[in-house]
């Protein structure tokens, strides 16, 4: 019989509520509905790639760290943070991991288009001002 806990079950539905995301973020993103009709306006077609990507790559290495999780082919207890019995350096794994996503997230952004780095400066600095009103 199989043993069903609730934390494999909450893990699972994250597990592909991340891969769900993951493989949408590369659909049709509203750019104008995320910033404004101006940085929509400075995206080329690579900023669009290199943006969609980004996105893409954040929500794998979630759904990776929630798979390493479920444990299905043993690699768990082979990797030292997330393979411990002990709930600090567990937390520290996942903290590793959403750190080395985040990170991973922005360097396509690296290579956009410098049009739409102005752009977003821009954009940014008119939400700053805004929100300090």
């Amino acid at each position: 019989m199989f043993k069903i806990s609730i934390k494999r079950v909450i893990i699972w539905f994250a597990f592909l509520g991340c891969v769900i995301a993951a493989f949408s973020s590369l659909g049709h993103l509203p750019i104008e509905d995320i910033y404004n009709a101006k940085v929509a306006a400075a995206m080329s077609t690579m900023d669009v790639t290199l943006f969609k990507t980004s996105i893409f790559l954040f929500f794998i290495l979630i759904g990776l760290g929630l798979f390493l999780e479920l444990d299905y082919f043993k690699i768990k207890s082979k990797i030292p943070l997330l393979g411990s019995k002990k709930t600090l350096p567990h937390v520290g794994g996942w903290i590793v991991i959403v750190i080395v996503a985040s990170l991973l997230m922005y360097a396509p952004m690296h290579f956009a288009s410098d049009n739409y780095k102005n752009a977003i400066k821009q954009y940014n600095q008119e939400e700053l001002t805004k929100a300090r009103k």
